[in-house]
C-alpha cells in the first residue's frame, strides 16, 4: 500500500507512511473502508451539499404558501366580483316585481275585457322569459314598463353565476307578486322579491 499524499510506501509493520506523517488520516480511511463506515472526505461534500438542500426545502415551502394566498386572494375577488351580479339580479327581480303589480293595479288594465281571465292565468307558477308581452294583458302592461317586447330579452339581464335563465312569476293575491330568479345565491337562497304566502 502507498501513501495518498507523497506515493511512498507505507510501513509493513505500523501502516504508517515515514516519509510525510499522513498515518492518521489514512488509518481511519482503512479503517472506514473495511468497516463501511462513512469517510471523512464523504463528510467535508455532504456539508457542501446541505445548505443547498435546505434551501431547496425552504424554496418549496415558501411556493407553497404563495399557492395557498394566491388561491385565497381569488377565492375573495370571485365573492367581490359576484357580488354586483347578485345586486343587478337582485334589481332586476325587483324591477319585474313593480311592473307586474302596477299593471295589475292600472285602471286602464283592470277594465279590460279578459282581465279576470289573464289574471287566473297567471296565479301557478310560471317562467316570464317563455312569453311575449302581447300574450296577456297584464303582462303587456308590465313589458311596456319594462321596456321590452318579448319577456326573452329578460334573459340577458341575468348576470348571477349559476343562474338558469328562468324567472319564475306567481300572482298571490290582487296586489302580491311573487318573483324568483332561479339559480342564483343570495343570502343562502333564489333571489326573490314579493309577497308569498304570509312571507315577505
Amino acid at each position: 500500500m502507498y501513501c495518498e499524499r507523497c506515493g511512498k510506501p507505507l510501513s509493513e509493520y505500523t501502516g504508517n507512511c515515514e516519509f510525510c506523517k499522513n498515518y492518521p488520516k489514512i488509518m481511519t480511511e482503512i479503517a472506514a473502508s473495511n468497516a463501511g463506515v462513512i469517510k471523512p472526505s464523504d463528510i467535508r461534500e455532504r456539508k457542501h451539499t446541505m445548505p443547498v438542500g435546505l434551501a431547496v426545502t425552504v424554496i418549496i415551502i415558501a411556493l407553497i404558501f404563495g399557492i395557498c394566498i394566491v388561491r385565497e386572494w381569488m377565492i375573495d375577488m370571485d365573492r367581490n366580483l359576484e357580488y354586483p351580479r347578485v345586486s343587478a339580479d337582485m334589481q332586476l327581480a325587483d324591477n319585474i316585481h313593480t311592473a307586474i303589480l302596477t299593471a295589475m293595479l292600472d285602471p286602464e288594465i283592470v277594465n279590460k275585457q279578459g282581465y279576470l281571465d289573464d289574471y287566473n292565468a297567471l296565479t301557478t307558477e310560471f317562467d316570464i322569459t317563455q312569453y311575449r308581452g302581447d300574450e296577456n294583458c297584464i303582462l303587456a302592461g308590465a313589458a311596456e314598463i319594462l321596456g321590452v317586447e318579448d319577456f326573452r330579452e329578460l334573459r340577458d339581464r341575468i348576470k348571477s353565476s349559476g343562474a338558469t335563465g328562468r324567472i319564475l312569476v306567481t300572482l298571490t293575491g290582487p296586489r302580491q307578486v311573487w318573483v324568483v330568479i332561479e339559480g342564483t345565491k343570495s343570502e343562502g337562497g333564489e333571489i326573490s322579491v314579493g309577497y308569498k304566502g304570509g312571507e315577505f
